[in-house]
């Protein structure tokens, strides 16, 4: 059997997310230190390294994403803002900051579908605020932020966010049905 390089960075990879989870804190910050210096090569693993991973591999990999700063880790950042864990929702919504406007698209996609999740919310309320301080939003992007700070976020949120989404898909078309108007 002929072993290729690929295949070994791949298994070196897949041993070092392992290490992730280690409860040693010098074994993990070994192997987090090493996944972050592969860069945008380890986001493919890292992605599936989150399917029944220990609390302590999640919250690494949330880290390593904002680290990495590769977007295509964007959607998988989104999700860990419903973990169970506190710490691993705070890295996931720390990290998709990191990723700025990267984040914004994934964020809006979620809250149109799961605008119920208070965790979602919260996570991503705190992505707008800091992006919004940042001067990073839209017209649009304001008005979820806005709406993630409403009494009844879950009624506001999704029109916010869809209208923001619908803008950031279809930019310069007149999407006047959320506002009322008629075209």
């Amino acid at each position: 059997m002929v072993v290729t390089k690929h295949h070994q960075t791949e298994e070196k990879t897949k041993n070092l997310i392992n290490d992730l989870g280690h409860r040693n804190t010098v074994i993990r910050k070994r192997a987090y230190e090493a996944i972050v210096s592969q860069g945008e090569n380890a986001v493919p693993d890292l992605i599936g390294a989150l399917q029944n991973a220990s609390e302590y591999t999640r919250w690494e990999v949330a880290r390593a994403f904002g680290e990495i700063g590769d977007p295509t880790g964007a959607n998988a950042l989104v999700g860990l803002l419903e973990d169970e864990s506190l710490g691993v929702r705070w890295a996931a919504s720390e990290s998709l900051v990191q990723l700025g406007r990267a984040s914004i698209r994934p964020l809006l996609e979620a809250l149109t579908k799961k605008f119920d999740s208070v965790w979602l919310r919260n996570g991503a309320h705190h992505v707008f605020h800091v992006l919004n301080q940042r001067r990073q939003l839209n017209e649009d992007e304001k008005k979820v932020f806005d709406a993630l700070e409403s009494i009844v976020p879950e009624v506001k949120v999704p029109w916010a966010a869809e209208v923001a989404l619908e803008a950031m898909l279809f930019p310069g078309a007149n999407n006047t049905s959320h506002k009322g108007g008629t075209k």
